[in-house]
């Protein structure tokens, strides 16, 4: 098995698979997101992922005791719409082509605007 800890966005750009079975790609970096004062909708996109992290990780620990690592990196930044925008487009059940397009979104409060409406229209918020 493999972990992995991403510290930043990217868009490839152009990727190949190499004789050995490894990939290979070209990024380009996106830029972080510019913080802003939290509205409505992401401090209800926010509540309800802390919701979320903490039953997550309350059944890993209870699953694998000390061995349980948190898929969620420290620290958790519930007042960034970005990085909360981020966090559901890893776990909502999305195809792949849409969760990359949106985490391709530049805009943070743009991002996170997207998926309170997917919340709304699964009647998960």
């Amino acid at each position: 098995m493999l972990r992995t800890v991403g510290s930043q966005r990217f868009r490839i750009l152009q990727r190949r698979v190499l004789a050995d079975r490894r990939q290979e790609a070209q990024i380009e970096l996106i830029t972080a997101d510019r913080p802003g004062k939290p509205d409505q909708i992401h401090l209800d996109c926010a509540a309800l992922l802390k919701l979320v992290i903490d039953d997550i990780n309350t059944q890993g620990r209870t699953a694998h005791g000390s061995d349980y690592a948190s898929p969620f990196a420290v620290p958790l930044q519930f007042n960034n719409a970005g990085w909360v925008a981020n966090r559901w487009c890893e776990i909502l059940p999305i195809p792949l082509k849409a969760r990359q397009a949106l985490l391709e979104t530049i805009d943070g409060n743009q991002r996170l605007g997207i998926v309170h409406q997917y919340l709304l229209q699964h009647d998960i918020i």
